[in-house]
C-alpha cells in the first residue's frame, strides 16, 4: 500500500477506525485493504478487477479482511492476517479462504494458507473440497501442494445434483484433465469408486468422449463393463458419444465395424422375412 495524498486522506477519513492496542496492526491492515477495494488507497496495479454484478463485488461487500486481501492478491496483508490468527471462517458464499484463493488462482496465498494449516477438507456450497476445485481449474501444481499437505485426493462431492459422489478423478474425467488424472492415479485414486448414480470415472470419461483420460483409466484397470444405476456401461455411453477413437479404445471396434455388423443383421432379417 502507498501513502495517501491529502485529497485521498479526506476521502478516507470517513472509513478509518481507531486502531490501537494488540490488534492494532491487524486493524490497520484490514482497513487499508478495504480502502483499496473501495478505490481510495491503492497503489498502481493494486486494485482488484471488480465489476458491477460480479461475485467479487458481493465478496468485497462482506468487508471480510481475509477475503479482501485474497481478492486484492495482497500477499503482505494476507500474511499479517494469517499470522494474527485469521484463517478458517467461511464467507457468505460458503468458501473458506483456501477455497477462495484456489478459485482466484492466487498461488502465493494458497501456499501461505496451507503452510498455516488451512483445512483442506472444508467444502463449498456445491459440496466440493479444495481438491475438486483445483482439478476443475486444471491447477495441477495446486493439486500437488494439496497432496503434500495431506489433502484427501479421493473425497466425494456431497451435493444434491448429478455430481453427488464424484471423486476428484471423476471431475478430471469430465473435463478431460488427463495430466491431473494421471497425478491422481499415481496417488492410488480408485478407478472402481462410484458416484451416487453408480458411475465410475470411466463412465464419466466415456460420456464426455475424453480419449486421453479413457486410455489412462483403462490402463489403470477400469472396468468397461461396469453397470451404473440405470443399467448403462461405459461402452454404452461411449457409443452414444460417437467418438470413433473412444469407441475403439473401449470396445476394440470402430464405428464402421458396428455399422457393418448392423447392416449384416438387417440383411439377415430381410432375407428371413423374404423366405417366410
Amino acid at each position: 500500500m502507498r501513502i495517501l495524498t491529502s485529497n485521498e486522506s479526506g476521502r478516507a477519513s470517513g472509513y478509518l477506525p481507531k486502531c490501537s492496542g494488540i490488534l492494532g496492526s491487524r486493524c490497520l491492515v484490514s482497513t487499508l485493504t478495504a480502502l483499496c477495494l473501495l478505490g481510495v488507497a491503492c497503489g498502481p496495479g493494486e486494485r482488484p478487477a471488480v465489476g458491477p454484478g460480479t461475485s467479487q463485488d458481493a465478496e468485497a461487500e462482506e468487508t471480510d479482511p481475509l477475503r479482501a486481501a485474497i481478492l486484492a492478491r495482497d500477499y503482505a496483508s494476507l500474511r499479517t492476517l494469517v499470522r494474527d490468527g485469521a484463517l478458517e471462517d467461511a464467507g457468505s458464499d460458503g468458501n473458506t479462504a483456501l477455497l477462495l484463493a484456489i478459485e482466484r488462482n492466487f498461488g502465493a496465498g494458497i501456499r501461505l494458507l496451507l503452510g498455516a494449516g488451512a483445512q483442506t477438507e472444508a467444502r463449498d456450497r456445491e459440496g466440493q473440497t479444495a481438491v475438486h476445485v483445483a482439478v476443475a481449474r486444471n491447477s495441477r501444481g495446486v493439486v500437488d501442494w494439496l497432496a503434500a499437505a495431506g489433502a484427501d485426493l479421493h473425497a466425494p462431492i456431497v451435493s444434491g445434483d448429478t455430481r453427488n459422489g464424484w471423486t476428484p478423478l471423476m471431475v478430471a474425467a469430465a473435463s478431460g484433465r488427463d495430466l491431473i488424472a494421471q497425478t491422481l492415479l499415481e496417488a492410488d485414486a480408485s478407478v472402481s469408486a462410484v458416484s451416487a448414480r453408480g458411475r465410475t470415472a470411466l463412465h464419466v470419461a466415456a460420456w464426455h468422449g475424453h480419449v486421453a483420460v479413457i486410455e489412462l483409466l483403462l490402463a489403470a484397470g477400469a472396468d468397461s463393463a461396469a453397470v451404473d444405476a440405470t443399467g448403462l456401461t461405459p461402452v454404452d455411453l461411449v457409443r452414444m458419444d460417437g467418438s470413433e477413437e473412444a469407441v475403439r479404445l473401449i470396445t476394440g471396434e470402430s464405428i464402421e465395424d458396428e455399422a457393418t455388423d448392423d447392416e449384416a443383421t438387417d440383411d439377415a432379417t430381410d432375407n428371413e422375412g423374404a423366405g417366410s
